[in-house]
């Protein structure tokens, strides 16, 4: 594999990754009422809407992938690929106003992780991954690294 083939790929989820970062910052402090999963952790309003963001935009241009969301379950796709997102992953920091909320988006084809994205807004850190390397950068500096995997 090379990490041209799922170029596409990444671009969505980067994109997809920065509009529910943004819904995050926009909403800190107005997330409404807090619900409780089966498992008694939290979900809110802002996970809901950061997951249905991720979804529209990532199936617009992926159609017959699948879908699997921490909020709405799965959806099965013909392609044998599936994203895999935790839209907002700590809930709890998220509540609570510690910066280590992010947002968490991965695609797997054939089972095999294939790449994957995390935003974390709060402190301004974009990282993603592939098969052959690891990139991390603030967005408020263009100090930025990138190191490639043995």
């Amino acid at each position: 594999m090379t990490a041209k083939r799922y170029e596409r790929e990444l671009f969505c989820a980067l994109e997809a990754a920065s509009a529910a970062a943004k819904l995050q910052l926009d909403l800190r402090g107005k997330t409404g009422p807090v619900e409780r999963k089966s498992d008694a952790s939290p979900v809110t309003a802002v996970d809901k809407k950061c997951e249905a963001i991720i979804r529209a935009r990532l199936l617009k241009k992926f159609k017959q992938d699948g879908f699997l969301g921490e909020e709405s379950g799965k959806s099965a796709g013909r392609s044998g690929r599936i994203w895999v997102v935790d839209p907002l992953d700590g809930t709890r920091p998220y509540l609570r106003g510690i910066p280590t909320h992010s947002v968490l988006i991965a695609l797997l084809e054939n089972n095999d992780p294939v790449l994957g994205v995390m935003a974390l807004p709060a402190l301004s850190l974009v990282c993603y991954a592939d098969s052959l390397s690891v990139f991390c950068a603030r967005r408020t500096s263009l100090r930025a690294s990138r190191m490639v995997l043995p």
